[in-house]
């Protein structure tokens, strides 16, 4: 009976000894045993094997149990992995490799694969990177762009943001998620515990106009060390207050007026260019940088 134990211990994955009692011992006293016998209504000469287990398990052994002794007296020794055990003689160690074996796997009990779960893996399954690279040049986003947000790991973050519809451009998004991250992570700051939340946080008071776009990186940068600050508490925390747009040509007249740079020498580009950096310094963050340039050049 040694053979039928490792048949059902390998096969049934009943690997407790004893995993199967065919006479009284092994912690079945006699009396036990004969009530077991009355109850099958076993007669000499009879054989009783008793196995416990989890139901699966127990009539996977009970087929094992059929098949190897029918298997015993129809063929002898099967063709079989065994191993060799004192006296001479050998015992079952496993099934011989081939389908029957691998395909499934005979260590372990059967799971049963239904739809549902099919279908939940295939939801849940990330998109292939040849697709996503398509969707992303849809986007606008640069070859570099997209090499860095699979490289880095975060193509599902960004694909979630992206849903989210933010208030700029999926560019934009992926620089705040590559750039932006990497410049305040040389500086020490938490990056890592800006989630999907932070982000969507900080863009739902971009898209309320609490401040522009450019003030998403200062915005980020607070809410990795105040992960709790509510999208109206922001502007105040991060010390920016959106500007009306119709404000806006008052203050580039009034840059223009006080500031006239020496070294353009005439240049226009270099002169939109100082203004520009004269005038983001104190607006930077409260207004549409593409809506302040768009202005500063019809003023020139």
């Amino acid at each position: 009976m040694d053979e039928v134990s490792d048949i059902v211990k390998v096969v049934a994955c009943i690997d407790e000894l004893p995993n199967i009692i065919w006479k009284a011992g092994n912690g079945i006293s006699r009396n036990t045993w004969d009530r077991i016998l009355a109850f099958t209504g076993a007669e000499d000469p009879d054989a009783v094997c008793v196995v416990a287990g989890a139901q699966c398990d127990v009539e996977t052994a009970m087929k094992e149990i059929r098949d190897r002794v029918r298997l015993a007296v129809e063929k002898g020794v099967p063709d079989e992995t065994r191993r060799q055990v004192r006296g001479g003689s050998t015992r079952f160690e496993r099934v011989l490799p081939g389908p029957d074996r691998m395909y499934p796997d005979t260590d372990l009990p059967p799971l049963s694969i239904t739809a549902e779960r099919i279908e939940k893996i295939r939801k849940n399954t990330p998109d292939f990177v040849w697709n996503r690279k398509a969707r992303y040049r849809e986007m606008g986003l640069s070859e570099v762009l997209i090499s860095e947000i699979l490289t880095l790991g975060i193509a599902d973050k960004f694909d979630k943001l992206t849903m989210q519809k933010p208030p700029f451009s999926a560019s934009f998004l992926a620089h705040l998620l590559t750039g932006t991250l990497k410049s305040l992570r040389r500086r020490g700051i938490p990056v890592d515990k800006l989630g999907v939340d932070a982000f969507e946080n900080m863009m739902d008071a971009v898209r309320k106009g609490y401040f522009a776009k450019e003030g998403a990186k200062k915005a980020l940068e607070y809410l990795a060390k105040h992960p709790d600050t509510r999208t109206d508490e922001l502007p105040a925390a991060i010390g920016i207050h959106s500007l009306e747009e119709e404000n806006l040509p008052e203050l580039i007249t009034r840059t223009l007026e006080a500031n006239e740079p020496k070294h353009c020498n005439g240049d226009k580009d270099c002169r939109y260019r100082f203004m520009m950096g004269e005038l983001m310094r104190e607006i930077r963050g409260r207004l549409d940088g593409e809506k302040v340039s768009e202005m500063m050049i019809k003023s020139l």
